[in-house]
């Protein structure tokens, strides 16, 4: 697959001949929160985007049945409690079962009530170890007295290196309902994995997540593609025709050459405001550590959520390293498929801060008239 920094590099010194160095200075796009909107459909606390509801808890229950405040428990596919942080975030952990009060004996009801399906929280023992889930269904109430909600999830981010082994039952946590900031950049202090993305302070010298490796379905080597024609590059292994302003065209699509994915596309697109390249490529290599400060701070790497999928980002914030030709790039990565979607901006209106104009390209490739 193509190497990230290596084109990074690449680009640089081309732009500059190009006489692109005049490019003005945008504000950096919004990175301290998600949408409220997009995030936590219609729950209230919305009303205030930059203060998540952090609801405090002190008891896991072993039970699996939190019937007391205060108290919530991790079941994995069978129902059965899971009783390690481990557990909490490889994916062992399908549903939770909390109760409506909180450790004070608060009820939270009135937030509870308002979830649904899609919406995002974080639990939290501490600043390196807590774990971000999407629900995934809002499951019935568990009867009985005891007011509970029960709710089918997935993880979609963990910090990992706080914390090992089994949990007891007074730990000691909170639950963050509302707009989650975004990671990374020169903020982030412990590593973190969203999704397939894994990423680490720069210079960081602690532990990290040994990458995985996962078979690829198939080899484009087997029967290459080189085309303009849109018709056939619709043809090409996760395509995706992609939101472009009036007036841009598909200049090339490979697939399966040397610089291609193993298996999957290249397309460049051509205009006089989205000069841009696709890749599209099965993700056969996860969680490759990835420092979230480049090039001296000129780039940051951070995380996002981008049509309800793990997503990254890299761009040059509007500060004291701010680089007009720094070339913004988004990954998405599509757990229906595992393939990852690697958008990379090529002209003055994709460079620099102006990292929502290629997001929106990115988040194209996932609307209609493409499959969901």
């Amino acid at each position: 697959m193509p190497d990230r920094r290596r084109i990074v590099a690449l680009l640089l010194p081309v732009l500059l001949v190009v006489g692109l160095v005049a490019v003005p200075a945008r504000p950096a796009a919004a990175a301290t929160t998600l949408s409220c909107v997009e995030y936590l459909l219609g729950a209230v606390i919305c009303s205030s985007p930059d203060a998540p509801a952090a609801l405090t808890y002190t008891t896991y229950d072993p039970t699996g049945q939190a019937t007391t405040p205060g108290s919530y428990a991790f079941l994995d596919e069978a129902g059965a409690v899971v009783t390690t942080y481990e557990g909490l975030r490889d994916g062992s952990a399908t549903g939770l079962v909390i109760h409506k009060s909180d450790s004070a004996g608060t009820s939270q009801a009135a937030v509870y009530d308002l979830v649904q399906a899609g919406d995002l929280f974080e639990w939290r023992k501490a600043d390196d170890c807590w774990v971000r889930y999407a629900v995934t269904e809002v499951k019935a109430d568990p009867a009985g007295t005891a007011p509970r909600k029960h709710l089918a999830i997935e993880w979609m981010t963990y910090a990992f290196t706080g914390c090992t082994g089994a949990i007891a039952a007074n730990t000691a946590a909170s639950f963050a309902w509302g707009p989650l900031p975004d990671l990374g950049g020169t903020s982030l202090t412990a590593p973190v994995r969203h999704g397939p993305f894994q990423l680490v302070p720069a210079d960081w010298s602690g532990s990290v997540e040994v990458p995985e490796t996962y078979p690829s379905p198939g080899y484009s080597a087997t029967s290459p593609v080189l085309t303009t024609d849109l018709a056939e590059a619709r043809k090409l292994p996760y395509w995706r025709d992609p939101a472009l302003p009036p007036g841009s065209r598909l200049a090339r699509a490979t697939s399966g050459y040397v610089t291609d994915p193993i298996y999957g596309y290249s397309a460049t697109y051509r205009g006089a405001e989205s000069d841009v390249t696709i890749w599209a490529y099965h993700a056969a290599y996860r969680g490759a550590p990835e420092e979230t400060s480049w090039l001296d701070g000129r780039g940051v790497y951070e995380t996002r959520i981008i049509a309800g999928r793990p997503a990254a980002v890299m761009y040059s914030p509007a500060d004291t390293n701010y680089d007009p030709l720094f070339p913004v790039t988004v990954w998405v990565y599509d757990p229906a498929t595992e393939a990852l979607y690697w958008v990379l901006g090529e002209n003055k209106r994709l460079l620099g801060s102006n990292v929502d104009a290629v997001i929106a390209i990115a988040r194209s490739l996932f609307e209609p008239p493409n499959a969901p």
